[in-house]
């Protein structure tokens, strides 16, 4: 579709974009207008760019990926840069960031466990009225059995 007859109003622009999928001649205004309009679609919008005109649209997208030999000021709103300008490293990243989430998420719930045996513990001792058994320097040698060996399967 051309956009050169097309507004800037994300409104307006929401059915076409649920009409149409490739638009042509569209003004920078227009880039960004479009990205507010599949958002409120209810889409989540990657928008790639290289140059200055690009800047607001990958500004306002959900991830917005810049490539390497672009403007500086595309280059500083994304949240992405490729370096090389090559898409096919984009499934290696998601990998490496999928990696990375479920390695922070195994060490919270490995530290919350410990946190909650210890909370744990230290209730059951106190409505006994016994003293805690455990001192501190002792919980750092749990915390190295514990944890020391789980870190070389955090990859």
């Amino acid at each position: 579709m051309d956009a050169a007859q097309l507004g800037t109003d994300p409104e307006t622009l929401r059915p076409l974009m649920a009409q149409h999928t490739v638009f042509g001649r569209v003004s920078p205004e227009q880039k960004a207008a479009m990205v507010q309009a599949l958002q409120a679609n209810g889409h989540v919008v990657a928008m790639t760019g290289d140059r200055i005109n690009d800047a607001l649209a990958v500004k306002r997208a959900d991830l917005g990926i810049a490539m390497g030999s672009g403007a500086p000021a595309t280059k500083a709103v994304s949240k992405l840069v490729l370096l090389d300008g090559r898409f096919a490293r984009l499934p290696g990243v998601l990998a490496e960031g999928r990696k990375v989430i479920a390695n922070a998420e195994r060490l919270a719930h490995l530290f919350l466990t410990k946190t909650a045996f210890g909370v744990g513990l230290g209730l059951v001792f106190a409505l006994m009225f016994w003293p805690f058994p455990f001192l501190p320097r002792q919980f750092s040698t749990v915390d190295f059995i514990i944890v020391g060996p789980r870190r070389s399967s955090l990859r």
